[in-house]
């Protein structure tokens, strides 16, 4: 395996654009090729998709400021 992501089975999805450096794009790509060597269905967006949930997972900082803004303490959905 060329890369340690899990790519996820899509559902609805929604669109969204973004401006990035072109480094940060050409290794976004290179990236998307690695993950289609290793996961033969990974298309840029599921790639795309799985960075982000797997940043948002591992960002404790993000999860306490989720936590902070949940009313009464309620647990978050991450």
């Amino acid at each position: 395996m060329a890369i340690d992501l899990d790519i996820p089975t899509p559902d609805k999805l929604v669109k969204k654009t973004f401006e990035l450096p072109q480094s940060v794009l050409e290794a976004f790509d290179q990236y998307v090729e690695a993950a289609q060597e290793s996961a033969g269905g990974a298309t840029e967006s599921l790639v795309m998709r799985a960075l982000i949930e797997q940043q948002l997972k591992k960002d404790r900082k993000f999860k306490q400021w989720l936590a902070a803004r949940q009313p009464n303490g309620a647990p978050s959905r991450s």
